[in-house]
């Protein structure tokens, strides 16, 4: 049953990826984003309006996409878990990210939920604040991303065991992740280029990392639970899984 669990979290993985292109990419028009943050209010308003019914559906599946994180980054720590022992710090860290990473991911849903809500009746202002508030919460709260990915690959790079939970190279992806999602750092100065919250590196790049790094630990992870390396109660007293047996 702990692998049927285990299993079941780390689809949702894949699953939020596909769900989040179609409510983000092709409903909501989030990615490509449908307004610039160099754009007035009037046409941020206006923009609203004429895709309010799009944007309602898209923000309703964004908000489904980004809660089933979760189960898949409570998956991966669980994985981390039985490397750790006693004193499971890292995995303990990888868990308060991955709750932080999500409550901010959902409000950013919200937000746009929030201003497709009544668009016309909003001043223009109020539409184009919450719509700003919601990419703020999408893209400039890097930093639990950017540990939760650190504390991954720390935790590769620690396991010396002649088993190690993930390969190597999982670490140094989990690195580079780290360090990518750091451009959208500077959004909070920028209307255009780059760096604001419709360029290259602080929207796509993060966003395809993100997505590249969950790739890559979900096909992992999959392989860690085929080989039977899951966390069975039985092993709480001592007592030889089945899969544990199949590999003696």
């Amino acid at each position: 049953m702990n692998k049927k669990a285990q299993m079941i979290c780390v689809w949702c993985g894949p699953l939020c990826g596909l769900l989040f292109a179609i409510g983000a990419v092709f409903l909501g028009r989030f990615i490509p984003p449908l307004v610039a943050p160099s754009d007035g209010a009037l046409v941020v308003a206006r923009k609203w309006a004429e895709h309010t019914g799009e944007i309602r559906v898209g923000a309703m599946i964004c908000v489904i996409s980004m809660s089933l994180i979760t189960p898949w980054g409570a998956v991966i720590a669980a994985q981390f878990r039985r490397l750790e022992g006693r004193f499971p710090v890292l995995s303990y860290v990888q868990v308060i990210c991955v709750a932080v990473g999500t409550t901010v991911v959902v409000l950013m849903s919200m937000f746009w939920a929030v201003a497709a809500f009544r668009p016309t009746s909003y001043s223009p202002e109020t539409v184009m604040m919450l719509n700003d508030i919601a990419y703020y919460l999408f893209l400039f709260t890097w930093t639990p991303f950017v540990i939760w990915a650190l504390a991954v690959a720390l935790a590769v790079f620690t396991d010396t065991g002649e088993g190690p939970v993930y390969p190597r190279y999982v670490g140094y992806i989990s690195l580079w992740t780290g360090l990518l999602f750091c451009g959208a750092a500077g959004m909070e100065y920028f209307k255009t280029g780059p760096f604001a919250w419709n360029g290259v590196m602080a929207l796509y790049v993060p966003v395809v990392v993100f997505f590249i790094w969950l790739a890559v630990l979900t096909v992992e992870t999959i392989k860690n639970l085929n080989r039977g390396n899951f966390h069975d109660p039985a092993e709480m007293d001592g007592t030889p899984t089945f899969a544990h047996l199949q590999e003696a």
